[in-house]
């Protein structure tokens, strides 16, 4: 394979994670996907548009976030999914979306809405690394 050169890419410092904190969120794009175990989640992407600076002085505009919900699967969870569904709602809450008599909702709904997100940041002992999660969801300030 040919050598592949992309000019400055030496000098790129990885991203620091954001401060714990309250970050006012734009949704960027909301789909289901296929979970391994068979089970469906919903992907929302975020970015950030208001926020604290950070302590090496960066603005947290425009850093990406996203969150996972399940959607399927709950009879699998030690709570019969109570806090995924909590937090589901809590997200549909905070950016408007509505819900139906039935439980339903349009990812499309989400789109550009806006809401607040507390952020923490946790190791995924999955991956084994630091990472940002988003804990709560707020209607913006």
């Amino acid at each position: 394979m040919a050598k592949i050169n992309v000019a400055g890419l030496q000098d790129v410092k990885p991203e620091e994670l954001l401060v714990n904190s309250r970050y006012t969120l734009e949704v960027t794009g909301a789909k289901t996907i296929d979970r391994q175990d068979g089970n469906q989640s919903l992907a929302v992407n975020m970015r950030v548009v208001m926020g604290v600076t950070q302590p090496n002085g960066a603005s947290p505009e425009d850093r990406r976030l996203s969150d996972f919900f399940p959607l399927s699967g709950y009879e699998n969870m030690k709570d019969g999914g109570a806090f995924c569904k909590r937090k589901l709602r809590e997200f549909l809450d905070a950016t408007g979306v509505e819900i139906d008599d039935e439980g339903g909702f349009d990812p499309e709904d989400m789109l550009l809405k806006r809401c607040d997100g507390l952020t923490r940041n946790r190791e995924n002992k999955e991956l084994g690394v630091q990472e940002t999660s988003i804990v709560r969801y707020l209607k913006t300030a």
